[in-house]
């Protein structure tokens, strides 16, 4: 399954982003934690936390964009997806991560580490999309509250994380 380009940027990743979590507590984006994305999944049923684990990177040409496979699932469907070099993924149990850490800093001043191959990723959907596809790394099944930025008012929002496996 391919999934189209996350190459838009969204300001949500800029650092001083405010995150609203579950909880109502606002926090900037650069202060997020792994527990944050755990206890907003804890709180709201509309919400799942889902993971996938990056297999293959490929560039796609000159267009400053990458071609990120991932096994995703209890069934372990291989989905790819198209994104910018500097897109920050959330590395689970850690912080942010992206392909080009400093392309990532120069366009959202937001510091990150090197995506690699085998890191776990979470992110938080929409759940009646995805109800009972995905579990996270530790094999619990939970379900997660809306991490959005604030004053967005959608819950279509994605966040995203990653677990390295080193």
């Amino acid at each position: 399954q391919h999934l189209p380009s996350t190459s838009s940027h969204h300001s949500h990743f800029h650092k001083g982003s405010l995150i609203k979590l579950a909880s109502g507590q606002m926090k900037k984006v650069e202060d997020l934690e792994t527990e944050d994305f755990v206890s907003s999944a804890r709180s709201n049923q509309d919400v799942t936390l889902d993971h996938s684990t990056l297999l293959k990177i490929e560039k796609q040409g000159a267009s400053g964009c990458v071609a990120l496979t991932f096994r995703v699932g209890r069934e372990n469907h291989l989905v790819t997806v198209s994104a910018a070099e500097d897109h920050p993924f959330f590395v689970y149990g850690s912080s942010w991560s992206s392909i080009s850490p400093s392309l990532s800093m120069a366009r959202y001043n937001l510091s990150c580490s090197q995506l690699s191959l085998g890191d776990v990723c979470i992110s938080l959907t929409n759940s009646t999309h995805t109800k009972g596809l995905m579990i996270p790394p530790d094999s619990q099944e939970l379900t997660l509250e809306n991490i959005r930025p604030s004053g967005t008012g959608s819950s279509s929002d994605t966040f995203s994380s990653t677990n390295p496996s080193r």
